[in-house]
């Protein structure tokens, strides 16, 4: 798999900006190039100092493999996906001495997010603890903890253990779900006698698994010519075509931030795709429940063709217009969207704006617990229904583009796609 590449303009970090400093008069948007620094928002800083990394081995599972004990954190507003970064901020007693199994029971650091979008729904996410915080603060116990993704699972049963006298719950036969690359359509119809004229065909990899499209592009448009299906058909499905077309659609967002961050590898390239789409829980965890690769990239590039052709982003709540697809940009080297945790533990996924509107700001901007450092951030809600559905973000210093911009939760507001879209 190739190395993921990252083109960002450096920032000198400075302290906090106090209130006195901002003249919001004087504060517009920025328009262009953004200079901001934007590894730091990925890193979580705001979840505080002083973390120890876990050491261990790279989590890996072989397929179909069955986990027997794997301590469960449930979330029931953020979908998570293989690859993620997953912030943890934990106050409630369950949630922490969950976590602390995992950090000090568990070889690898492991532990399952479970999402309780649907009754039933069993596909989950196994993460693995990158670094934690353990401290008692005004006499709370907080467990803060930066996590990966790692496999796709599926929780055949559900126990409770007594660990440092509190009942957790655990995962029993744990199962790791098959994730793989259905082959292009050209490939089942080809005519093998063709292989006189290709060489070589006899050494491509047909297990899925593979990187590598199975032929150039030029060599699929001329086999295609011994089909019955128009090369018109071909090319719509062929997997390359499928990523070009997907990355056509996402390369607005990125700005000076080239997409070649996204990673190389096929499924993996999926769940990265599939994880920074601005859309609902819900349709998420459909994409999540897809074992096939190419099958999850059709269903993203039907979203992403739709979410273009109504270009809008409405609150969830009045469906008033909040804002424009076209609008959307990536303030932190992850992508456009993002999951972020604040003191009360409430996770939220939010979507990242160069110009909002039919919107209402309250109170000062507050530095404290902000997720992108250098910024102050204010309450945003909708201006017709009253419904909290984000935060401004502002700075004053001169180095630092954009001057403002606009995070929006995806739990209150919505990219508008029509009901037949996945």
């Amino acid at each position: 798999m190739l190395k993921r590449k990252c083109y960002i303009y450096p920032v000198k970090m400075s302290t906090d900006v106090t209130d006195s400093e901002f003249d919001e008069d004087a504060i517009s948007q920025t328009e262009g190039e953004i200079t901001y620094d934007r590894h730091l928002p990925a890193m979580h800083l705001y979840l505080g100092n002083n973390f120890i990394d876990a050491f261990g081995s790279r989590l890996f599972y072989e397929y179909d493999s069955i986990l027997r004990e794997i301590p469960i954190v449930f979330e029931e507003n953020v979908v998570f996906w293989p690859g993620q970064t997953i912030p943890l901020f934990a106050t409630s007693p369950d949630t922490c001495k969950a976590l602390k199994y995992a950090i000090r029971v568990q070889r690898y650091h492991a532990f399952i997010c479970q999402h309780q979008l649907v009754e039933n729904i069993s596909c989950s996410i196994i993460a693995q603890v990158l670094s934690y915080r353990i401290a008692n603060e005004d006499g709370v116990e907080i467990v803060a903890v930066r996590a990966i993704g790692r496999h796709r699972v599926h929780i055949d049963s559900i126990e409770t253990t007594i660990f440092e006298n509190t009942d957790i719950l655990m995962a029993r036969d744990a199962k790791i779900l098959i994730d793989y690359v259905s082959r292009n359509p050209l490939d089942y119809i080809r005519l093998p006698s063709l292989d006189r004229i290709f060489p070589g065909k006899s050494d491509v990899d047909w297990s899925g698994t593979s990187n590598t499209n199975t032929f150039p592009m030029v060599e699929k448009f001329y086999e295609s010519k011994f089909t019955t299906i128009p090369k018109w058909i071909l090319n719509r499905l062929d997997l390359s075509v499928l990523i070009n077309n997907i990355l056509e659609h996402t390369r607005d967002w990125y700005n000076t931030l080239p997409i070649t961050n996204s990673p190389m590898d096929v499924t993996d390239f999926s769940f990265w795709v599939a994880s920074i789409l601005p859309i609902e829980a819900f349709r998420k965890m459909n994409l999540l429940l897809v074992s096939d690769a190419r099958t999850r990239l059709e269903r993203v590039l039907a979203i992403l063709e739709k979410m273009y052709h109504y270009n809008e982003i409405a609150c969830g709540l009045c469906e008033i217009d909040i804002g424009k697809v076209d609008d959307i940009i990536s303030m932190s080297s992850n992508g456009p969207t993002g999951v972020y945790v604040n003191t009360a533990s409430f996770m939220h996924e939010i979507v990242t704006l160069k110009s909002v509107r039919n919107i209402e700001e309250s109170g000062r901007p507050k530095g404290s617990f902000s997720w992108f450092p250098n910024y102050k951030w204010k309450l945003l809600a909708c201006s017709n229904c009253g419904n909290h559905i984000g935060w401004k973000f502002i700075t004053s210093l001169t180095n630092i583009s954009p001057s403002v911009f606009y995070a929006l939760t995806l739990l209150k507001v919505r990219c508008v796609i029509d009901s037949s879209s996945y």
